[in-house]
């Protein structure tokens, strides 16, 4: 059952440790089954927080808080802070450690969190969560202002595009600004993870680079060129525009012709999506959206990682969504072409040419 403890009202009393009782093999135990490793330096937290510019102003949902590391240098910001944690345990030592502050406390899966806009997002999440987490901040309204996650540094390095854009880097990129702002030691956790650890910031754009209506096409665009099972954007991108049309792109927009999807830039993949856009034909366009779902990298095997497949599961046109922008897509051309209306009585059905129809001139 979901819980919503509020305390309110009462003079700030932060203990910057740990709760005397709770040793390091309590840690371990309580979180080893959840891939969560405990930040044990409130130097580290202070850090985090201050990178992280929270104010009196904020709202700020720590996510998987624990003991409450970070709550506890949230509101020493003074921020309206809520700390989400799942285990009725760690619950209670939030409770005991911070008594009758001003915070909320939510007994909840942070997968489940209802976001009230707006917010940011200051936290240490479970590693195995990480993909759960950034699709639910990153593409489900309301959306945060800025999220600083820790998470593993391989995962941060492909959500920041660093130092190659991916798919997953991209999808996102057109609204948010996604960086590493900080690394961390091993010894900055309990247990110490096996991975390195990253601090992943994810900003939300003022004026973002695309607009909304056009996410579904701009997702589709990405995962075409990066899920195909060819090598290159070139042959990749064949069926979809002409050689001369390459040709042009690539001197254009300053990429080589047989560049890998990893090769462009942010601003080279839109500039590339824009140019699709205006000039390429909707039956074209129709078939992008369709084959997107049947995504997988540019090796054509599956994505090597579980957060790398379950990001751009998190993108995918629905069915019914994208059925309907087909649809559109084929009425447009059929308006355009005149393909709709310029039928006469006895006119030649469109399809194979007959059987023994002469490919120089009419059938006699």
């Amino acid at each position: 059952m979901d819980r919503d403890n509020t305390q309110t009202g009462l003079p700030l009393k932060i203990s910057p440790e740990l709760p005397e009782s709770e040793s390091k093999t309590d840690h371990t135990r309580m979180r080893a089954a959840r891939a969560q490793n405990y930040l044990i330096d409130p130097r580290v937290a202070r850090d985090i927080v201050s990178i992280a510019k929270i104010d009196e102003s904020d709202t700020v949902y720590d996510l998987g808080a624990g003991t409450g590391m970070i709550t506890t240098e949230l509101l020493r910001q003074h921020a309206h802070v809520v700390a989400v944690e799942q285990d009725p345990n760690l619950v209670r030592k939030l409770h005991e450690r911070f008594g009758e502050q001003k915070l909320r406390i939510l007994e909840k899966d942070m997968r489940r969190t209802a976001f009230s806009a707006p917010y940011k997002v200051v936290a240490n999440l479970p590693f195995n969560l990480t993909a759960d987490i950034m699709k639910r901040l990153l593409y489900r309204e309301p959306t945060p202002v800025t999220a600083h996650l820790v998470v593993q540094r391989e995962a941060a390095m492909k959500y920041a595009g660093q130092p190659h854009e991916t798919a997953v880097s991209l999808l996102a990129k057109p609204w948010f600004d996604l960086s590493i702002v900080r690394t961390f030691k091993r010894s900055d956790f309990v247990p110490a993870p096996n991975v390195e650890a990253a601090l992943l910031q994810a900003k939300k754009r003022v004026v973002p680079i695309l607009q909304p209506a056009e996410k579904s096409m701009w997702h589709a665009f990405i995962r075409y060129g990066f899920g195909r099972s060819k090598s290159t954007l070139k042959l990749a991108f064949k069926p979809v525009f002409t050689h001369l049309q390459w040709k042009r792109l690539a001197n254009d927009i300053g990429f080589v012709p047989n560049s890998r999807p990893s090769d462009l830039s942010l601003d080279q993949w839109v500039r590339l999506f824009r140019f699709f856009v205006d000039n390429v034909t909707a039956e074209k366009k129709a078939n992008v959206l369709n084959s997107a779902k049947n995504f997988s990298n540019s090796s054509g095997k599956p994505p090597s990682s579980k957060f790398h497949q379950d990001s751009i599961a998190a993108t995918e046109v629905t069915p019914r969504a994208r059925d309907t922008v087909i649809a559109k897509l084929r009425e447009r051309q059929r308006i355009d072409t005149g393909h709709a209306t310029q039928t006469w009585p006895g006119a030649p059905r469109p399809g194979r040419r007959r059987r023994g129809a002469n490919r120089g001139g009419p059938h006699v």
